[in-house]
C-alpha cells in the first residue's frame, strides 16, 4: 500500500494520473493541512503545493538477517517508480497558479 498526503486538491489529481495503468493500485490519497508528517510538512504549512509519497511495505517493521529482501515486488516498485517519475513531470510544467488550484 501506498500512503499519499498532499495540501492541494491539484496535487492529489496529480497523483492520481501518475498512478494510473501502473502496479501501484493500492494507495490512499489524504488531503491535510494541519496533519501534514515528514519532511514536507514545513512547505506544506506554508502553502507550498506539497506530495508526500510513501509506499510503506508492513514488513519494513521487522528487522531479519536478510532485510526481507525476498520481499520486495519489483514490478511494484517500478510502478511506484514510473507514478513518482510522472508526478515530477506534471508539475514541473505546471505554473503556480495551476499547482495551488
Amino acid at each position: 500500500m501506498s500512503l499519499v498526503m498532499t495540501n492541494v486538491n491539484s496535487a492529489a489529481d496529480i497523483v492520481l494520473a501518475g498512478v494510473a495503468g501502473t502496479a501501484d493500485h493500492r494507495g490512499v490519497v489524504v488531503k491535510t493541512t494541519d496533519r501534514f508528517g515528514g519532511e514536507g510538512r514545513f512547505l506544506a504549512g506554508a502553502g507550498v503545493p506539497t506530495i508526500g509519497y510513501i509506499p510503506i511495505p508492513d514488513y519494513l517493521v521487522a528487522a531479519p538477517p536478510n532485510g526481507y529482501i525476498d520481499k520486495v515486488s519489483r514490478s511494484l516498485m517500478y510502478g511506484q517508480i514510473q507514478a513518482f517519475a510522472r508526478m515530477i513531470h506534471r508539475m514541473d510544467v505546471m505554473t503556480e497558479t495551476q499547482l495551488k488550484g
